[in-house]
């Protein structure tokens, strides 16, 4: 029930804050109600006078009322303070005071401790009234511009941003473990349930960690590290140019992780030309996401080279990787860190040395092309999963990197919206020569789109060529654990000796010829 409440919460205050308000405080410069906030809570502090804190209550019943602020909203702010004031008034009232007025056993109640108790409750209530009031007023991203306006140390701003960010996502994985608790029995005594929640909460301090890791490579993916210099690794005519020397180039690459004995990217070689969309294709563990984060930087191969237009990414450059090579993760959670979905497109452009001008442009053209405009202003937290998933790859796009690595951008879409994804694809490689290197376990995805396919095995290339070759030898897809695309395998002839890849569709466009071609064939 408090699951379903809490998301309804959620739900009501983003339908609120995405409407335009134009009454009362939704009115007011954030910084002027950032200042009156401080007042306020000021005020409670240094007087703590009962009756001036019961005219700030006042006063902030009045600016929700102009401000045509929903009851329901306001109340629910201030039930969550609830248990805390009813502590600290019986808390003041047994505690405090010269003249007894009523005992309940062993407990006495005290005038003087009831008067300070609801005093003291009555300083938290108005302190929260006003705290709500400025947040269900002003739009978050406004909030933090209003504190960047004060000095407040830019560390302290990014960490307040990223535990908004980041509290509803740990709240949500909370409530999706615990409800995969409650299905297996384990919520059903007291002491099932105290076990349970403890367990829950050790793997979300676990998990928490492991996506600050994450949080850090994608960062560092969109140029937060950065310090940006003349010797950029790519130069903006260099981008728009085509090359006909390899643009990206991997001679005798080795890594592996800390405390493991085998190489996860053992001895790999491979030569990419600009406008290629290549497709790295192999069983799970191959190492096909470690070599991703490899030619974007991300990571430090323990021998061998990377190239980008001739220019090595080593411990010197890899942070300015990211003006070359942009990196599409696998999980969204992990890339959009931002609050909300246009700061969030922008904060790689933002890290490129541009004016606010062209940023501002580049997000236009990158959200009007994943068709996420209306979007805009939306909280992360609210997006879902194929939202997040378009949202990430426009922050890409932002960036006009014309290198692209994509990590499995197929993966939790429904059938639209990998078609727009395609779509996407096909506009950047074909329009603005932008090369593609893709993770995926979807082989209709290859055929719809590769011009190279590489097929990885136990950090090794096993096979690489040209997508049909590959995707028509069964044997091989067999050995590699993959899977022919479906039109192939229902086309293929159960005697493949006998059957051409060149007569095997690998596409739907490609089944229905041969079908037309067959029926009129066996036309009299």
């Amino acid at each position: 029930m408090s699951g379903k409440l809490n998301t309804n919460v959620e739900l009501l205050i983003a339908r609120y804050q995405s409407q335009n308000h134009q009454s009362g405080l939704h009115l007011w410069d954030p910084r002027l109600k950032l200042a009156l906030l401080v007042v306020v809570v000021a005020a409670n502090v240094v007087i703590a006078n009962f009756w001036l804190s019961a005219l700030l209550l006042c006063a902030a019943i009045t600016l929700l009322i102009i401000s045509r602020v929903p009851s329901k909203l306001f109340l629910l702010f201030l039930l969550a303070p609830t248990l805390a004031i009813v502590v600290v008034i019986i808390g003041f009232s047994i505690g405090f005071g010269a003249t007894p007025i009523a005992s309940l056993g062993p407990v006495t109640f005290y005038r003087e401790g009831i008067f300070q108790g609801l005093s003291a409750a009555l300083r938290v209530g108005s302190d929260v009234a006003w705290m709500a009031l400025i947040f269900l007023t002003s739009h978050f991203a406004g909030l933090l511009r209003a504190l960047s306006w004060y000095r407040v140390p830019e560390i302290l701003i990014e960490s307040l941003a990223m535990m908004y960010r980041y509290a509803f996502l740990l709240f949500e994985e909370f409530k999706r473990m615990s409800a995969a608790i409650r299905i297996r029995g384990g919520y059903a005594t007291t002491s099932k349930r105290i076990k349970s929640t403890a367990m829950v909460l050790a793997q979300i301090l676990l998990r928490a960690y492991d996506r600050a890791a994450a949080i850090s490579l994608a960062m560092q993916a969109r140029g937060a590290y950065a310090v940006l210099e003349s010797g950029a690794m790519l130069s903006a005519t260099q981008k728009t140019s085509i090359h006909h020397s390899p643009i990206l180039k991997l001679d005798h690459l080795k890594f592996s992780y800390a405390g493991t004995e085998n190489y996860q990217i053992n001895d790999v070689s491979l030569e990419i030309n600009q406008g290629e969309i290549v497709f790295l294709c192999g069983p799970n563990g191959s190492g096909k996401s470690t070599l991703l984060k490899l030619i974007a930087g991300l990571l430090e191969p323990a021998s061998g080279r990377i190239t980008v237009d001739g220019k090595p990414i080593n411990k010197t450059t890899r942070n300015l990787a990211f003006e070359s090579i942009g990196m599409l993760f696998q999980d969204p959670n992990d890339q959009l860190f931002c609050t909300h979905v246009e700061e969030d497109i922008a904060f790689g452009p933002g890290n490129m040395g541009i004016s606010e001008n062209e940023v501002q442009q580049r997000v236009e053209e990158a959200m009007a092309l994943t068709d996420i405009e209306y979007l805009r202003k939306r909280p992360i937290h609210h997006l879902s999963y194929g939202e997040m998933k378009r949202v990430a790859l426009a922050g890409l796009v932002a960036m006009d990197s014309p290198i692209l690595l994509l990590d499995e951008p197929a993966s939790f879409l429904d059938p639209g919206a990998v078609k727009d994804m395609i779509k996407v694809i096909k506009h950047l490689n074909q329009e603005h020569h932008q090369t593609f290197i893709i993770v995926t376990h979807t082989m209709d995805l290859v055929a719809e789109l590769a011009t190279k396919m590489i097929i990885l095995q136990d950090g090794k290339i096993v096979e690489k060529g040209e997508p049909r070759l590959l995707l028509t030898d069964l044997k091989l897809l067999n050995k590699t654990h993959l899977d022919a695309p479906l039109l192939t395998q229902a086309f293929y002839s159960a005697d493949n000796s006998q059957t051409l890849a060149d007569d095997v569709p690998l596409t739907a466009d490609e089944a229905r010829k041969i079908i037309k071609k067959l029926a009129n064939i066996n036309k009299p």
